[in-house]
């Protein structure tokens, strides 16, 4: 037996158990199924977004003017890129005077993910840095719908929130199953006036999201079969979507495999590039999807070396990923954003997690080595 197929029954013997709690309604035009998921829930919804101007670049304005006939609606905006604790405690303050039935997330993984940390902080009596670093007390949350206007972060199906310490920086994942948000309107739609730079950066973290799924230790026979069909809708459409963003069918088949790519993040784990990235976040202002960017191609070679690249080389190798990554113009460095030799070893000590799960990670040299080439 070879060493792919032994990884094969490996996998088979790990085994793996799949109950999901989100309902799920994916399609065009989905969106309008809103009010009757609202009203499963009560009357009185609390809008969470970035902004009060996406409600109208995505073309639900009118729509929540609509739901103000029967529903009672407010909005809580102003959620940040990377979503501090400050604005959670404030979200939770909105929550405890207006008293919702209901969170309604509109946006990219900052506000779904603002929108799941408010609902567990308004059930809790505990304040949210201790339920980061004790999540067994996280028992419950109010109702969240997750309405994804971007296609990548798969924050509508996971089970965690990455939140941001405005004092040190540092980034923190709040997890638990009481995060799963109870609904996800899925409406590729609403990803249309998504601009290309955006679609770019958010189509990449669910790329990210499945080529590690796929080769990490934590995989299993489901997530690998998501990894497998996400690699290639994303590496077909992705390309599309940049150069005409309103080609709908192709906004369908990434945002099917962002989709996908929510459920793997709760049944298998994420690698090296995620827990390096969110040690840079905190020293430097940049987006999630951008931060992993940096470090994927350094990251990428020493995959392709182990076993568990093999997986991933029946898929695409690593001359045609990067060949694809550089024709979309996701190549760059570290010291264009002012990172030096001289980080590496504060960098390398702020990453945290389980970083065994990575094939390639032997100690925390494994880590410098990658960020001294991506510089």
């Amino acid at each position: 037996m070879d060493k792919f197929s032994q990884s094969k029954v490996t996998e088979a013997k790990n085994g793996m158990v799949f109950h999901h709690p989100t309902k799920l309604v994916f399609g065009i035009g989905k969106v309008d199924t809103l009010k009757n998921e609202i009203i499963k829930f009560g009357r009185r919804a609390l809008f969470i977004s970035t902004s009060d101007t996406l409600f109208k670049t995505v073309g639900l304005q009118e729509k929540i003017r609509k739901l103000r006939k029967g529903i009672q609606v407010k909005i809580f905006s102003g959620i940040k890129q990377n979503p501090s604790f400050s604005e959670i405690e404030r979200g939770v303050e909105v929550v405890s005077t207006y008293r919702p039935d209901v969170l309604i997330a509109i946006g990219g993984g900052s506000a779904i993910d603002a929108a799941k940390a408010i609902g567990v902080g308004a059930k809790s009596r505990y304040p949210l840095i201790k339920l980061v670093k004790e999540p067994d007390l996280i028992k419950s949350s109010l109702p969240v719908i997750a309405l994804p206007t971007t296609a990548g972060t798969g924050a509508e199906l996971s089970r965690g929130a990455i939140l941001t310490d405005p004092k040190t920086k540092k980034k923190m994942g709040l997890r638990s199953d009481s995060l799963i948000p109870n609904v996800a309107i899925v409406d590729p739609k609403l990803t249309l006036s998504l601009p290309p730079e955006l679609t770019l950066y958010t189509g990449f973290d669910a790329l990210s999201h499945a080529i590690e799924t796929l080769v990490s230790k934590k995989s299993n026979i489901l997530t690998n079969a998501f990894s497998e069909i996400a690699i290639k809708l994303l590496l077909e459409n992705l390309h599309q979507v940049i150069t005409n963003g309103k080609d709908i069918a192709a906004r369908v088949q990434v945002s099917f495999a962002a989709t996908l790519m929510g459920y793997n993040l709760v049944y298998s784990q994420t690698c090296l590039p995620h827990r390096i990235q969110y040690a840079l976040a905190s020293v430097i202002d940049i987006s999630h999807p951008r931060g992993v960017v940096l470090i994927y191609p350094a990251w990428l070679k020493r995959v392709y070396k182990v076993t568990a690249g093999n997986k991933l080389r029946t898929l695409v190798t690593e001359k045609e990923l990067l060949t694809f990554m550089h024709s979309i113009k996701l190549i760059s460095r570290l010291r264009n954003f002012g990172i030096g030799v001289d980080d590496v070893s504060m960098l390398s000590n702020r990453v945290t997690g389980d970083l065994k799960v990575d094939p390639v990670y032997k100690n925390k040299n494994t880590i410098k080595e990658i960020l001294i080439e991506s510089i």
